[in-house]
């Protein structure tokens, strides 16, 4: 696997995603700006480790691991990395060339952009250009795939491990987190992240449990 001179990681958790995977992964390794670009197969019990093998030579990591959830699948691939920058892609969506590219260019100490979701939805999500804490309070405000420094995950001691066993909410607690402790958020106005809507997502679950979970990500 080869290491590359680089600033950002983007790390793809894998489980039951398989038949999505590739796309994923070759929307990471075709950004503009060449990126660290780690899978982790968390456990899936399906053909995760052909696909990710076939791209062998050109990811900077590989972990297998028993199921533990999305949050410790990301925790276990972002302690690998040795970027600045990570970038957290769910292994069924995928990022526009210029992905990684447009984010450095911009500022914030997370940075995001716009969304557009595809396969059973078809939308464009539009953000605050510049998120508080305040706002995170009441809803979550940015996507899953949003670029932030690795020294902020290791401040506010990664994703939260407990909430995946909840069903789900990671991202909006990371975020809650991160910006009660100061940290910045800036959204371009531009459509640089996919996300693929196919049947009941973790988004959907997360939902169904979602009086349970705000409730601990407040007052925990």
């Amino acid at each position: 696997m080869s290491k590359l001179e680089n600033k950002v990681s983007v790390i793809i958790p894998c489980y039951k995603q398989v038949n999505y995977l590739a796309e994923a992964i070759e929307s990471a390794l075709n950004q503009s700006v060449p990126c660290e670009v780690i899978v982790v197969n968390d456990g899936s019990p399906d053909d995760t480790d052909s696909v990710a093998m076939k791209y062998f030579d050109r990811l900077s990591g590989y972990i297998k691991q028993e199921n533990r959830g999305l949050s410790a699948a990301r925790n276990a691939g972002i302690r690998m990395a040795e970027t600045e920058w990570i970038v957290p892609l769910d292994s069924d969506d995928i990022l526009d060339k210029d992905y990684v590219k447009r984010l450095l260019q911009t500022n914030g100490d997370i940075r995001s952009c716009y969304m557009k979701s595809f396969g059973d939805q078809d939308r464009v999500y539009q953000f605050m250009e510049e998120p508080r804490f305040e706002d995170f309070v009441t809803a979550n405000r940015i996507h899953c795939a949003s670029m932030f420094k690795k020294k902020m995950w290791e401040e506010l001691g990664g994703y939260d491990e407990e909430i995946g066993k909840m069903g789900g909410y990671e991202d909006w607690d990371f975020w809650y987190r991160a910006t009660k402790k100061g940290y910045s958020v800036k959204v371009i106005p531009e459509i640089l992240f996919y996300y693929r809507k196919h049947g009941r997502s973790m988004v959907d679950e997360a939902i169904s449990n979602h009086n349970k979970i705000l409730d601990y990500i407040l007052t925990k």
